[in-house]
């Protein structure tokens, strides 16, 4: 997986910081970004309905839930503008198509 990446995101400074994470998924960036990069916020996007319950789910385990606004919905469609002080953006194959929306 994306350990290596997990790990680095979760040695990052993000106090203070709103985060975007546009591919949310489970939480496998939103918590490192809230738990162990104590962002002040995170907007999770995410597509898939039962990602969406784990990630409520993983929210509330970690203690964080009052952190993190779920978007439910095409990424597109569902990004919040002008919100973010830091992007987080899937790689594979290629996130140049959402670039804009950054």
């Amino acid at each position: 997986g994306n350990a290596v990446e997990r790990h680095r995101i979760g040695s990052l400074n993000c106090e203070g910081k709103i985060v975007v994470d546009m591919f949310a998924g489970l939480g496998y960036f939103t918590l490192p970004y809230l738990v162990h990069a104590k962002a002040e916020h995170v907007y999770a996007c995410d597509l898939n309905s039962h990602a969406i319950e784990a990630l409520r789910n993983n929210l509330d385990l970690n203690k964080v839930a009052d952190k993190c606004t779920i978007l439910h919905g095409d990424v597109l469609k569902t990004c919040p503008e002008g919100k973010a002080d830091h992007v987080n953006l899937g790689l594979i194959p290629s996130c140049e198509k959402f670039w804009e929306c950054c």
